[in-house]
This record gives structure tokens, sequence and C-alpha cells, in this order.
């Protein structure tokens, strides 16, 4: 069974391919199935249904990205494959106050990523395998052309995808979101006006893509700026990785998906300017970030524009910090992290008879994710 937070989640598209390239028949649970993201030989359950609790009940081996009916599992002899969403940068799990998710294998990008795994959700070290993530695969296997076809983007616009972390709640818990704007975004209605005057005069698209759970509608008229809510991401079955994977940069602040854009090596710009509030109410688990940030943090929107503008050519004062950063964060630079995951975990070929059972080699453990 696999579950991802939305339909177009990147790291479980990549797992259900994988395996249905080796021969399974996989479940996939979803909130709203839609026939944009519906793969031959994949079976579809609603979560909420008397279906997906069955296929829930039966699954031997679960892959999810997120917490699963409140992040308990509830079948005795079943294992959980957390591909997470994202990995380093931010507190979650345990750092954050939360109870560990209860994972029986939580891959990751490298070394860096193991040590914060096993201390976020409480794993041993032999459960987290450094294979990659999922998710990566179709950042660098997505058709650049055809994904910007398919958005309306010509090839020769200079598009920069904004990607602001989720501030605003987190398990109803209040989180800091800077000024009062629409979806959480850290500038004022007043500076998106003015950003966008800016972005005119340089010729820059700027893509702001909300986070799946924010708010999606962002009020004003804009000539360079425009919003892609979710719902418009998957109307042609696009995903957030391969519109990543589309893009010329990258905006973001304390989303982690800047370490996984740097398999890309294209430019990155952190539009930051509540990093003070942030590290005081939240916390950053790179500190100082400054020193860890693959790219200028902007505060105000002249030096946003200014940023965009100069990075666009081929001055780029950044790359050999990428290239760093690249070499710290990820053990693997290809598009076969699912593969490796399905081969440590001993899934060659299929078992029908039974469904999907575990066959890995990680050590056993309870359904506290404790080793």
């Amino acid at each position: 069974m696999v579950y991802g937070l939305t339909e177009s989640e990147d790291g479980a598209l990549a797992v259900l391919s994988a395996l249905v390239e080796r021969g399974y028949s996989p479940v996939r649970l979803s909130d709203a199935p839609t026939r944009a993201y519906t793969m031959p030989d994949v079976r579809y359950a609603r979560k909420l249904s008397i279906s997906g609790l069955w296929f829930f009940w039966r699954a031997g081996l679960v892959f999810t990205s997120h917490a699963l009916y409140g992040g308990r599992a509830a079948v005795r002899g079943q294992r959980m494959v957390l591909l997470w969403h994202g990995e380093v940068v931010k507190p979650v799990g345990r750092f954050d106050g939360d109870r560990g998710i209860p994972a029986d294998v939580a891959p990751v990008c490298s070394p860096t990523g193991r040590a914060y795994r096993v201390a976020e959700f409480g794993l041993h070290p032999r459960q987290v395998p450094v294979v990659g993530a999922p998710r990566n695969d179709r950042l660098l296997s997505a058709v650049r052309r055809d994904v910007r076809e398919r958005l309306g983007w010509a090839m020769d616009d200079v598009v920069w995808l904004w990607l602001p972390t989720y501030r605003t709640v987190v398990r109803g818990v209040g989180r800091p979101a800077g000024p009062d704007t629409p979806s959480g975004l850290p500038f004022s209605g007043d500076d998106l006006a003015a950003l966008d005057v800016l972005l005119v005069a340089e010729n820059v698209q700027l893509v702001i893509k909300p986070h799946p759970l924010a708010q999606q509608a962002i009020g004003g008229r804009y000539r360079n700026i425009r919003v892609l809510p979710q719902s418009v991401v998957e109307e042609e079955g696009n995903s957030l990785y391969e519109i990543l994977a589309a893009s010329d940069g990258l905006v973001t602040d304390v989303s982690s998906v800047w370490l996984d854009y740097l398999l890309l090596q294209r430019p990155i710009v952190f539009a930051f300017p509540d990093i003070e509030e942030y590290r005081l109410r939240r916390g950053l688990n790179l500190e100082p970030y400054e020193d860890w940030a693959a790219g200028p943090i902007v505060a105000d929107v002249d030096a946003f524009a200014r940023a965009l503008a100069r990075l666009r050519g081929s001055a780029d004062p950044y790359a050999h910090r990428r290239e760093a950063m690249l070499k710290r964060f990820h053990s693997h630079v290809d598009a076969n992290s699912a593969e490796r995951l399905l081969d440590w975990l001993g899934l060659s070929g299929p078992r029908r008879a039974g469904g999907m059972r575990w066959s890995g080699t990680s050590p056993s453990s309870n359904s506290s994710g404790s080793p």
C-alpha cells in the first residue's frame, strides 16, 4: 500500500511506478482519487472508506509520506516505510515536540539525513538506509520541455518557482506567519505589487506555488507574478518535482525543498524577511542558516528582484556553495532512489498470493518504531 498527502505527491508516485515495473499490483490510498494519476495495475481506494481501511488492515507493507491514520500503527506484523517529504532543515518529529511516527524503515539522502531521521523519529540507524529519496527520481527524470508545455511556460521565458514554507498551523498549533498575508507569504500585498513592477522591468517571471495545506488564493493583479494553486497543478497530472525540474531557479525560505533542488545545480534565492522571528518561535536545525543557505537571503523586495535578475545570468557567486552542499546532503545524484529502496527491502518480484510482504534486512522493531 502507498499513501501520499496529495494525489501528486512525488515520493508516492515514484514508489508506485517502481512497484508496478517489478510486477506488483499495489494499492494507492488517497483522500480523493483522480484519473490524472492512475497507473495500470494499481488499485485505488479512498483513505476514509471501508475499502481503504480494509486494504490498510491487510497490507503487510505500507509506504507513506506523512503520518497515516493519526500516525499510529494499527496492524500487528505490518511494516511501515516512512518516505517523509523533506530533510534536515527545520525541526520535525521529536525535535518539534511531536511523537515519533511508527516507522520501520525511513530512507534518506545522506549520512547527515540519517543522523537527523534517527533522532527525529526514534529509529535505529539500521532502519534508515541512505538510498536517496524516491521523490527526487521524478525531479531528475522529468522532461523539462514537456512540463513547460503543460504549464504554458515558454522555453525562452525566465521562470522562478517560489515555494514558501508552511508557516501557519501544524497539528493545530499556531506558527509564526510573519505579516498577515494570504497563504502565509512573508511579504504584504503592497510588497508583492512593488516586486511585480521590478520583475516586469527585469523581464523575470515568478510563479508562487502555495503549500498544499495553505490558503491557495493570493489577491492582487500582477503581470509577472503568477499563482499556481494545488488544484491547477493536478488538473493536467503535473507534480511539484516535475514543476521544479521545469523552473530556472527556486525561491524559498526554510522549506527543505532547496536541499533536493541542489540536484539540479540551479540558482536558489531565500526570501526570508522573518528569519529572526522563525528562529525564536520554531528554530532551525542548520545554524547559522546564513552559512548553510546555498543562495542569498533577501529581506525586502528590492533585494529580492535584484537577486533574481543577477542570478539568472552566468555570474553566480553561490555555485561553489551549491556544489559543496550537494556533496554534504546527497550520497546519490541519479534517478534510481526508488529502485534502491525496493532492493533494500528485498522486493525483487511479485508475491501476489499474499500481497506485498516484508522481506528486508532491517532489525525488527515494535509498533512505536523503536529498535
